[in-house]
């Protein structure tokens, strides 16, 4: 569990899913989310890591259970 999982790589993801039909081969993948990772505001990651606080003391209120409902 860490901010990358649930928030960054969702920023990333919406980019990619634009740039599907152009990402036909693993290099040119690489290539595509090294660029999008580059051009990821430094604000989108700074929400990540603040909101993470909030993903961790869901999760011991949980005990450690499942607890993404509680978001």
């Amino acid at each position: 569990m860490n901010p990358l999982d649930y928030y960054a790589w969702g920023a990333m993801l919406q980019v990619i899913h634009k740039l599907n039909p152009n990402l036909k081969t693993i290099p040119v993948l690489n290539s595509a989310l090294q660029q999008i990772w580059d051009d990821l505001p430094q604000t989108t990651i700074n929400k990540a890591i603040y909101d993470f606080h909030k993903h961790l003391n869901t999760c011991v209120s949980a005990s450690g259970r499942h607890f993404k409902h509680q978001i």
